[in-house]
Protein backbone atom coordinates (compact mmCIF):
# COMPACT_ATOMS: atom_id res chain seq x y z
CA UNK A 1 0.00 0.00 0.00
CA UNK A 2 1.33 3.44 -0.94
CA UNK A 3 -0.50 6.42 0.45
CA UNK A 4 -0.41 9.59 -1.62
CA UNK A 5 -0.72 13.06 -0.07
CA UNK A 6 -1.35 15.72 -2.70
CA UNK A 7 -1.75 19.40 -1.99
CA UNK A 8 -5.07 20.64 -3.36
CA UNK A 9 -5.07 24.27 -2.25
CA UNK A 10 -3.85 26.76 0.30
CA UNK A 11 -5.59 29.80 1.70
CA UNK A 12 -4.53 32.64 3.94
CA UNK A 13 -6.48 35.20 5.95
CA UNK A 14 -5.34 38.41 7.64
CA UNK A 15 -7.32 39.79 10.56
CA UNK A 16 -6.34 41.93 13.56
CA UNK A 17 -2.74 42.16 12.41
CA UNK A 18 -2.24 38.38 12.38
CA UNK A 19 -2.16 35.76 9.65
CA UNK A 20 -4.04 32.48 9.68
CA UNK A 21 -4.21 29.90 6.94
CA UNK A 22 -5.01 26.39 5.82
CA UNK A 23 -3.39 23.87 3.51
CA UNK A 24 -5.73 21.17 2.16
CA UNK A 25 -4.48 17.77 0.95
CA UNK A 26 -6.10 14.78 -0.77
CA UNK A 27 -4.99 11.55 0.90
CA UNK A 28 -5.60 8.12 -0.69
CA UNK A 29 -4.06 4.76 -1.55
CA UNK A 30 -2.57 4.82 -5.03
CA UNK A 31 -4.34 1.51 -5.84
CA UNK A 32 -7.74 2.89 -4.82
CA UNK A 33 -8.06 0.68 -1.73
CA UNK A 34 -9.85 1.79 1.41
CA UNK A 35 -7.61 3.64 3.87
CA UNK A 36 -8.10 3.95 7.62
CA UNK A 37 -7.29 6.96 9.77
CA UNK A 38 -4.63 5.03 11.70
CA UNK A 39 -2.91 4.01 8.45
CA UNK A 40 -2.78 7.62 7.32
CA UNK A 41 -1.44 8.87 10.65
CA UNK A 42 1.23 6.18 10.73
CA UNK A 43 2.37 6.66 7.12
CA UNK A 44 5.80 8.26 6.68
CA UNK A 45 4.61 10.29 3.68
CA UNK A 46 1.89 12.02 5.71
CA UNK A 47 3.48 12.18 9.17
CA UNK A 48 5.48 15.34 8.35
CA UNK A 49 2.31 17.14 7.34
CA UNK A 50 0.50 15.99 10.48
CA UNK A 51 3.30 17.32 12.74
CA UNK A 52 3.71 20.67 11.04
CA UNK A 53 6.25 19.72 8.43
CA UNK A 54 4.30 21.72 5.85
CA UNK A 55 5.11 24.98 7.67
CA UNK A 56 8.01 25.80 5.35
CA UNK A 57 6.00 25.45 2.18
CA UNK A 58 3.13 27.40 3.69
CA UNK A 59 5.49 30.19 4.74
CA UNK A 60 6.88 30.31 1.22
CA UNK A 61 3.34 30.64 -0.08
CA UNK A 62 2.75 33.66 2.18
CA UNK A 63 6.07 35.26 1.36
CA UNK A 64 5.55 34.72 -2.34
CA UNK A 65 9.21 33.79 -2.76
CA UNK A 66 9.26 30.02 -2.62
CA UNK A 67 12.29 30.20 -0.36
CA UNK A 68 10.73 29.10 2.90
CA UNK A 69 9.16 30.78 5.90
CA UNK A 70 12.07 32.97 7.09
CA UNK A 71 10.14 36.13 6.18
CA UNK A 72 7.30 34.98 8.45
CA UNK A 73 9.16 33.18 11.17
CA UNK A 74 6.33 33.77 13.65
CA UNK A 75 3.98 31.39 11.84
CA UNK A 76 3.13 28.31 13.84
CA UNK A 77 1.48 24.97 13.20
CA UNK A 78 -1.99 24.92 14.74
CA UNK A 79 -3.24 21.34 14.23
CA UNK A 80 -5.20 19.53 11.55
CA UNK A 81 -8.50 17.86 10.74
CA UNK A 82 -8.94 14.59 8.80
CA UNK A 83 -12.22 13.52 7.23
CA UNK A 84 -13.11 10.65 4.86
CA UNK A 85 -15.59 10.46 2.00
CA UNK A 86 -18.40 7.96 2.32
CA UNK A 87 -16.38 4.97 1.11
CA UNK A 88 -13.11 5.75 2.92
CA UNK A 89 -11.19 5.51 -0.34
CA UNK A 90 -10.22 9.19 -0.20
CA UNK A 91 -9.59 11.49 2.74
CA UNK A 92 -9.35 15.26 3.07
CA UNK A 93 -6.56 16.53 5.33
CA UNK A 94 -6.74 20.19 6.40
CA UNK A 95 -3.68 21.61 8.16
CA UNK A 96 -4.07 24.89 10.07
CA UNK A 97 -1.53 27.65 10.67
CA UNK A 98 -1.61 30.95 12.50
CA UNK A 99 0.82 33.65 13.65
CA UNK A 100 1.49 33.94 17.34
CA UNK A 101 2.52 37.58 16.99
CA UNK A 102 2.43 40.37 14.47
CA UNK A 103 3.96 39.47 11.13
CA UNK A 104 5.62 42.86 10.65
CA UNK A 105 9.32 43.34 10.00
CA UNK A 106 11.37 43.61 13.22
CA UNK A 107 13.44 46.56 12.00
CA UNK A 108 13.06 49.77 13.99
CA UNK A 109 12.35 51.84 10.89
CA UNK A 110 9.54 49.52 9.84
CA UNK A 111 8.06 49.39 13.34
CA UNK A 112 7.74 53.18 13.42
CA UNK A 113 5.47 53.15 10.36
CA UNK A 114 3.01 50.61 11.74
CA UNK A 115 -0.38 51.92 12.94
CA UNK A 116 -0.16 52.86 16.61
CA UNK A 117 -2.72 50.32 17.80
CA UNK A 118 -0.97 47.45 16.03
CA UNK A 119 1.35 44.86 17.64
CA UNK A 120 4.91 45.55 16.59
CA UNK A 121 4.53 49.34 16.66
CA UNK A 122 7.42 51.19 18.33
CA UNK A 123 7.92 54.93 18.88
CA UNK A 124 10.76 56.81 20.53
CA UNK A 125 10.08 60.34 21.77
CA UNK A 126 12.62 62.68 23.37
CA UNK A 127 12.47 65.81 25.50
CA UNK A 128 15.74 67.72 25.87
CA UNK A 129 15.58 70.42 28.49
CA UNK A 130 16.64 71.37 31.98
CA UNK A 131 15.73 70.42 35.52
CA UNK A 132 15.96 72.74 38.52
CA UNK A 133 18.12 71.30 41.31
CA UNK A 134 19.49 72.75 44.59
CA UNK A 135 23.08 73.77 43.88
CA UNK A 136 26.03 74.71 46.09
CA UNK A 137 28.91 74.49 43.61
CA UNK A 138 29.35 75.12 39.89
CA UNK A 139 32.27 75.00 37.42
CA UNK A 140 34.98 72.32 37.62
CA UNK A 141 33.57 70.30 40.48
CA UNK A 142 34.77 66.70 40.72
CA UNK A 143 32.43 63.78 39.98
CA UNK A 144 33.00 60.40 41.63
CA UNK A 145 34.04 57.40 39.57
CA UNK A 146 33.47 53.64 39.64
CA UNK A 147 31.54 52.26 42.59
CA UNK A 148 31.73 55.66 44.32
CA UNK A 149 29.04 56.85 41.90
CA UNK A 150 26.56 54.53 43.63
CA UNK A 151 27.81 55.29 47.14
CA UNK A 152 29.82 58.55 47.08
CA UNK A 153 32.41 59.30 49.71
CA UNK A 154 32.19 62.46 51.83
CA UNK A 155 35.05 64.12 49.94
CA UNK A 156 34.53 67.76 49.03
CA UNK A 157 33.46 68.12 45.40
CA UNK A 158 35.40 71.31 44.69
CA UNK A 159 34.12 73.88 42.22
CA UNK A 160 32.97 77.47 42.68
CA UNK A 161 30.63 78.15 45.65
CA UNK A 162 27.32 79.81 44.79
CA UNK A 163 25.20 79.14 47.89
CA UNK A 164 24.19 81.89 50.28
CA UNK A 165 25.19 81.21 53.87
CA UNK A 166 24.75 77.46 53.42
CA UNK A 167 21.45 77.78 51.56
CA UNK A 168 21.55 76.42 47.99
CA UNK A 169 20.43 78.29 44.93
CA UNK A 170 18.21 76.78 42.25
CA UNK A 171 20.21 76.02 39.13
CA UNK A 172 19.44 74.30 35.86
CA UNK A 173 20.90 70.92 34.98
CA UNK A 174 20.66 69.73 31.37
CA UNK A 175 18.60 66.56 31.03
CA UNK A 176 17.18 64.30 28.36
CA UNK A 177 13.96 62.39 28.81
CA UNK A 178 13.09 59.43 26.62
CA UNK A 179 9.71 57.80 26.12
CA UNK A 180 9.71 54.45 24.35
CA UNK A 181 6.37 52.94 23.35
CA UNK A 182 5.98 49.26 22.44
CA UNK A 183 2.68 47.71 21.32
CA UNK A 184 2.38 43.97 21.75
CA UNK A 185 -0.10 41.13 21.51
CA UNK A 186 -1.44 40.01 24.89
CA UNK A 187 -0.92 41.28 28.40
CA UNK A 188 2.61 41.44 29.79
CA UNK A 189 3.33 38.39 31.92
CA UNK A 190 3.60 38.60 35.70
CA UNK A 191 7.29 37.73 35.34
CA UNK A 192 7.83 40.67 32.98
CA UNK A 193 5.99 43.03 35.32
CA UNK A 194 8.02 41.88 38.33
CA UNK A 195 11.20 42.43 36.34
CA UNK A 196 10.07 45.96 35.44
CA UNK A 197 9.11 46.73 39.04
CA UNK A 198 12.57 45.72 40.26
CA UNK A 199 14.22 48.16 37.83
CA UNK A 200 12.14 51.30 38.34
CA UNK A 201 14.22 54.10 39.93
CA UNK A 202 17.48 52.32 39.09
CA UNK A 203 20.24 53.41 36.70
CA UNK A 204 21.81 51.51 33.83
CA UNK A 205 24.53 49.05 34.88
CA UNK A 206 26.14 49.22 31.43
CA UNK A 207 26.11 51.57 28.45
CA UNK A 208 22.60 51.64 26.97
CA UNK A 209 21.57 53.12 23.61
CA UNK A 210 18.25 54.70 22.64
CA UNK A 211 17.76 55.96 19.11
CA UNK A 212 21.52 56.07 18.55
CA UNK A 213 22.25 58.01 21.76
CA UNK A 214 24.51 55.96 24.04
CA UNK A 215 24.11 56.65 27.76
CA UNK A 216 27.25 55.80 29.71
CA UNK A 217 26.97 53.50 32.70
CA UNK A 218 24.94 55.05 35.51
CA UNK A 219 23.62 58.08 33.63
CA UNK A 220 20.22 56.73 32.55
CA UNK A 221 17.39 56.30 35.06
CA UNK A 222 14.27 54.19 34.48
CA UNK A 223 11.55 56.48 35.83
CA UNK A 224 8.56 54.18 35.25
CA UNK A 225 6.57 51.99 32.89
CA UNK A 226 2.92 52.41 32.00
CA UNK A 227 0.85 49.51 30.64
CA UNK A 228 -2.41 50.29 28.88
CA UNK A 229 -4.91 48.28 26.84
CA UNK A 230 -5.15 49.47 23.24
CA UNK A 231 -7.82 47.08 22.01
CA UNK A 232 -8.77 43.42 22.33
CA UNK A 233 -5.67 41.49 23.43
CA UNK A 234 -3.36 44.36 22.41
CA UNK A 235 -1.37 46.32 25.03
CA UNK A 236 0.99 49.26 24.94
CA UNK A 237 4.01 49.50 27.24
CA UNK A 238 5.40 53.01 27.69
CA UNK A 239 8.90 53.16 29.18
CA UNK A 240 10.18 56.43 30.70
CA UNK A 241 13.89 57.22 31.04
CA UNK A 242 15.78 60.28 32.30
CA UNK A 243 19.39 61.04 31.39
CA UNK A 244 21.65 63.13 33.64
CA UNK A 245 25.30 63.79 32.78
CA UNK A 246 26.10 63.99 36.52
CA UNK A 247 24.84 60.43 37.17
CA UNK A 248 21.75 61.88 38.96
CA UNK A 249 23.98 62.85 41.90
CA UNK A 250 22.93 65.76 44.09
CA UNK A 251 25.01 68.20 46.13
CA UNK A 252 24.65 68.30 49.91
CA UNK A 253 26.63 70.25 52.53
CA UNK A 254 28.28 68.42 55.38
CA UNK A 255 26.52 69.42 58.61
CA UNK A 256 27.31 69.35 62.33
CA UNK A 257 25.34 67.69 65.13
CA UNK A 258 22.84 70.54 65.00
CA UNK A 259 22.22 70.03 61.32
CA UNK A 260 24.04 73.23 60.33
CA UNK A 261 26.77 73.43 57.69
CA UNK A 262 30.11 74.94 58.64
CA UNK A 263 30.50 78.28 56.85
CA UNK A 264 33.58 79.70 55.18
CA UNK A 265 34.72 82.75 53.26
CA UNK A 266 36.53 82.99 49.96
CA UNK A 267 40.17 84.04 50.15
CA UNK A 268 42.25 84.12 46.95
CA UNK A 269 39.71 81.89 45.27
CA UNK A 270 39.68 79.22 48.01
CA UNK A 271 37.32 78.60 50.89
CA UNK A 272 38.78 79.02 54.34
CA UNK A 273 37.60 78.80 57.95
CA UNK A 274 40.87 79.95 59.54
CA UNK A 275 39.94 82.61 62.07
CA UNK A 276 42.67 85.09 61.15
CA UNK A 277 41.95 84.82 57.44
CA UNK A 278 38.19 85.14 57.99
CA UNK A 279 38.76 88.29 60.06
CA UNK A 280 40.99 89.75 57.35
CA UNK A 281 38.49 89.02 54.59
CA UNK A 282 35.67 90.51 56.67
CA UNK A 283 37.70 93.65 57.33
CA UNK A 284 38.21 94.17 53.60
CA UNK A 285 34.57 93.51 52.72
CA UNK A 286 31.91 96.17 52.27
CA UNK A 287 30.09 96.54 55.56
CA UNK A 288 32.70 94.43 57.33
CA UNK A 289 31.07 91.09 56.61
CA UNK A 290 32.12 88.91 53.68
CA UNK A 291 29.73 86.41 52.05
CA UNK A 292 29.61 82.99 53.70
CA UNK A 293 29.46 79.67 51.87
CA UNK A 294 29.12 76.03 52.85
CA UNK A 295 32.68 74.94 53.61
CA UNK A 296 32.31 71.27 52.74
CA UNK A 297 29.95 70.02 50.00
CA UNK A 298 29.67 66.36 49.04
CA UNK A 299 27.73 64.22 46.60
CA UNK A 300 24.72 62.12 47.52
CA UNK A 301 23.19 59.47 45.26
CA UNK A 302 19.37 59.28 45.55
CA UNK A 303 19.27 56.35 43.09
CA UNK A 304 22.01 53.94 44.23
CA UNK A 305 20.60 50.86 42.49
CA UNK A 306 21.66 49.75 39.01
CA UNK A 307 20.02 47.31 36.60
CA UNK A 308 20.66 45.62 33.28
CA UNK A 309 18.10 47.37 31.08
CA UNK A 310 18.62 44.92 28.21
CA UNK A 311 16.52 42.39 30.16
CA UNK A 312 13.50 44.66 29.67
CA UNK A 313 13.46 43.35 26.05
CA UNK A 314 12.37 46.72 24.67
CA UNK A 315 11.83 46.62 20.91
CA UNK A 316 13.06 49.11 18.30
CA UNK A 317 15.63 51.00 20.38
CA UNK A 318 18.12 51.49 17.55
Amino acid sequence: MTIACNLINQSVQYDRESFSGTATYAVYDDAGALVTCSQIMGDSTVSGVLTGGALTSFGAYLAGTGTGSSAYAKLRYAGYSLSADGSGAKWTLTVNFDSAQSSYSPSAAAKDTIPEDTPGFTAIEMDIGAAIVPTYRVDNYTLPTGSDINAPTEADIGGKPVDQGGEPIDAFVSTMRFTVRNVQSGRPSSTAMSNILSMVNTRNSAAFSINGFSAATGKLLLTGVQVSRVKANVYELTYGFAYDDDFHLRQMPKVDANGKPQLAVLSSGSLTITDATVASVDAAATGGIAPRYAYHVMWKQPFPGVSNFTTLSIQGLS
